[in-house]
């Protein structure tokens, strides 16, 4: 008998789920309608939640939940919280819990794996368009209406063209010196930009819907290097909106790092008439390492510039966006003018038609910047004694399940699902992901482990994981 685990994050109660698997690689249809609430239990079997402390749920379910829950297995540099569920204590980084053993036969036999977080980690940005704000999550919601440009960068990609998820229908594209697609972007793949001596060009036809009069700018920047721009200073461009050689307003609007003033981040706006540059207050002593999420926003009296969701520098500014440049009103990653050209990595990449207040700016920095994964493995008894080390998705001790698979359909939550074989998320008709079975083979033991890693920073929040089941 094969034993296959749907792992569906973010997501409340035990599903009983009818029906085929459908033919796009996702969810089965039975578990669509289940979910159309937004992620209630309306689908349970049973019609109750998974069990308040350690014991069996009534029906189908096996699991544990707050207030009174996650007592039976094994907490290591985690917590649990005043309401009940895990966490990350102040100052600590990464923790995890390992649950109890569930056996196959007693329960008489399980099909799937679910877990709700109480807010995004590792989450992408759910697809447009956005009738709705976001909400599959109890905090962090992301409310994209109004959003004008998404760019995940790992879906429906060929060598020289990455497709909008917002529903705009734009196209980022590139002619000779095009950005190379890696797998360790900061949510699935990535762009990679090489200055070198030609740099990396990707470009963004101009539309009407690119140029909001209020606008919050974002994305996840990974930075090995510049190259000499104007003025004799170094310059790597992100994204920048237009452009004029023959001076001042060089851009409608733009994101960069500058080492003008010491290797910090820069956000440019033109508004009424008058350019302000903002340069951050961040120096990087060197080149900053790792992944760091910067914004830009201008909500018609402030432009202000944010990195790692914390507000770097800001200006009052007033006025309308200066559009209608003389040379380009394109849209470019990696490169201005020719020059400017930015060595590394660009991911997550947002526009919004409205500017970002300071806690928005902050949950999407969170949902990049905390992880919950979950790893399994098969046990040989009921104590787990012996058992192989725990596992993800590639059959390895170093890849976990996530919910970094974007669902637009289902009140903006994003969720992981697997079933005989797993879930596409990146649209290229290929499975991400290989079976769970792989990793449980016919055992009648398993067990999970909930992985959380969170930031330094006393005063953010870590990864919540609310509750977990495992159903049949």
């Amino acid at each position: 008998m094969k034993r296959v685990l749907w792992l569906v994050p973010a997501l409340a109660g035990c599903l009983s789920v009818p029906g085929a698997r459908e033919r796009d690689g996702g969810a089965d249809a039975g578990l669509d309608a289940a979910l159309a609430d937004g992620g209630g239990d309306g689908g349970l079997a049973d019609g109750g939640a998974v069990d308040a402390g350690t014991g069996a749920d009534a029906g189908s379910c096996r699991g544990e939940a707050a207030p009174g829950g996650f007592q039976g297995g094994v907490l290591t540099d985690a917590r649990r919280a005043t309401g009940g569920w895990l966490e990350l204590p102040p100052g600590t980084t990464s923790g995890s819990y390992v649950s109890p053993v569930w056996d196959f036969v007693e329960a008489g036999g399980f099909d799937r794996l679910q877990w709700r977080q109480r807010r995004p980690a590792g989450h992408p940005l759910p697809d447009g368009p956005w009738t709705a704000a976001e909400n599959g999550f109890l905090e962090g919601n992301a409310d994209l209406r109004g959003s004008r440009l998404l760019m995940h960068f790992d879906r429906a990609s060929t060598a020289s063209s990455w497709q909008d998820s917002s529903g705009n229908g734009h196209v980022a594209s590139c002619t000779t010196f095009c950005p190379q697609a890696v797998a360790t972007g900061r949510f699935g793949r990535a762009l990679r930009f090489a200055s070198g001596s030609t740099g990396s060009l990707l470009t963004i036809p101009n539309h009407t819907t690119l140029e909001p009069q209020t606008f919050t700018v974002a994305a996840w920047v990974r930075v090995t290097g510049v190259s000499l721009g104007q003025g004799g200073n170094n310059h790597g461009a992100v994204i920048m909106k237009g452009r004029n050689n023959a001076g001042n307003p060089y851009v409608s609007w733009g994101l960069e790092f500058n080492d003008q003033g010491g290797n910090v981040f820069r956000c440019s706006v033109v508004a009424g008439g008058t350019t302000v540059y903002l340069d951050g207050r961040t120096a990087f002593p060197n080149l900053p390492t790792g992944w760091l999420h910067v914004a830009c926003t201008y909500d018609g009296a402030d432009a202000r510039l944010y990195v790692n969701g914390v507000e770097d520098q800001s200006r009052s500014l007033t006025g309308a966006v200066g559009y209608n440049l003389a040379d380009s009103n394109d849209l470019t990653l990696g490169m201005y003018s020719g020059s400017q050209r930015l060595t590394g990595d660009i991911d997550e990449v947002l526009l919004a038609g409205r500017g970002f207040g300071p806690g928005e700016v902050q949950d999407l920095y969170l949902r990049g910047a905390l992880r919950l994964g979950v790893q399994l493995r098969p046990c040989a008894n009921a104590t787990c004694s012996g058992a192989p080390p725990f596992a993800g998705p590639d059959g390895s001790g170093t890849s976990e399940f996530t919910g970094n698979c974007p669902s637009a359909g289902l009140g903006g939550m994003n969720r992981r699902v697997l079933l005989d074989g797993s879930a596409d998320c990146d649209g290229n008709g290929l499975a991400d992901r290989s079976p769970v079975e792989a990793i449980l083979g016919q055992a009648r033991w398993m067990q999970a482990r909930f992985q959380l890693v969170g930031v330094a920073d006393l005063g953010l929040p870590s990864p919540m994981l609310d509750d977990y089941s495992v159903c049949r």
